[in-house]
């Protein structure tokens, strides 16, 4: 389970992040392009570590698998149905999973291989984030809206509707602000969220515009900057806190396959933090590329 502290100000006030790891120079990362390679893990749309610092991810027939650190893959449960967002929930070590079958975000147990439903009734649910609290925020492709969901009260609450094919969702470092990656329409929001009450605070607002169509997964690292992976194509952007950039740090253009969606290193588990491991959308396999700068510390 991750562990990290969270600093609250006053009703109102923002959240203050947490410090940046010591030995990373936010004024100097390295630049592209990035040194990248293959790793032997399995998955094809998602990528997550789980508890117990294993890479988990689907591959097409939505078996699921967990790759540990040497690069040694097993299966762990055939017919997952995982088949779009995954993450920990750090808070009992189960996973979130956005399954476009069933129109569900299911609870999977990677030491059991079993799963429980969580919220259903749902339209085509990608991108999943987990919030600083027990929270399970995610889009909905052909709702055109962002929900959260209360794993403690079992409540939903839409924080944003109105967005096209909202997918890649983050959080920033203090978790006071979320990103929404709009496929639809080629930008990226930024919509402020109360620390205290979890709502929506104001009107959302164009972060990035005209990213592009095939922008996808969306991150923030230690030092506040976000990351945009793409399915339509090998590459990986930055921006910094304030908008500035693309940066593109990874681009292969005569590649058949996307870098839709990544994972940051556990460094708990012994993996090189300042990597992220990229699913190779279309192979079922996934890279790792060395960033030179960890992710936002996880808070839940």
């Amino acid at each position: 389970m991750r562990i990290g502290f969270w600093l609250l100000g006053l009703s109102g006030c923002r959240a203050q992040p947490p410090p940046v790891r010591p030995g990373v120079d936010c004024d100097h990362l390295p630049a592209s392009p990035l040194a990248s390679e293959p790793f032997p893990a399995v998955a094809n749309e998602d990528i997550a570590f789980d508890g117990e610092g294993n890479l988990v991810g689907a591959d097409f027939a939505t078996t699921l698998w967990s790759t540990d650190l040497s690069g040694n893959a097993k299966p762990i449960m055939p017919s997952s149905g995982v088949e779009a967002g995954l993450r920990l929930m750090g808070w009992d070590g189960t996973l979130a999973s956005a399954q476009y079958a069933t129109n569900a975000i299911f609870r999977i147990n990677p030491k059991t291989g079993s799963k429980e439903l969580l919220v259903g009734g749902l339209s085509t649910p990608s991108g999943i984030e987990i919030g600083d609290d027990h929270s399970v925020w995610f889009g909905e492709l052909n709702g055109d809206r962002v929900q959260r969901y209360d794993a403690d009260t079992r409540t939903l609450h839409v924080i944003a509707s109105g967005i096209g094919r909202p997918n890649g969702l983050t959080f920033n470092r203090s978790y006071d602000r979320l990103y929404v990656a709009a496929t639809g329409e080629g930008h990226i929001y930024e919509i402020d969220i109360d620390p205290l009450t979890k709502e929506p605070i104001g009107e959302r607002r164009v972060f990035i515009a005209d990213a592009g169509n095939g922008i996808d997964g969306l991150s923030v690292d230690a030092c506040g900057n976000l990351y945009a992976g793409w399915w339509s194509e090998a590459r990986i952007d930055r921006y910094t806190a304030e908008g500035v950039g693309p940066e593109t740090l990874v681009y292969e253009p005569y590649s058949n396959f996307g870098l839709g969606n990544f994972a940051w290193g556990e460094e708990a588990f012994g993996w090189e933090p300042t990597d992220i491991y990229a699913v190779e959308f279309g192979n079922d396999t996934v890279r790792r590329i060395q960033l030179g700068v960890g992710e936002k510390p996880r808070l839940h």
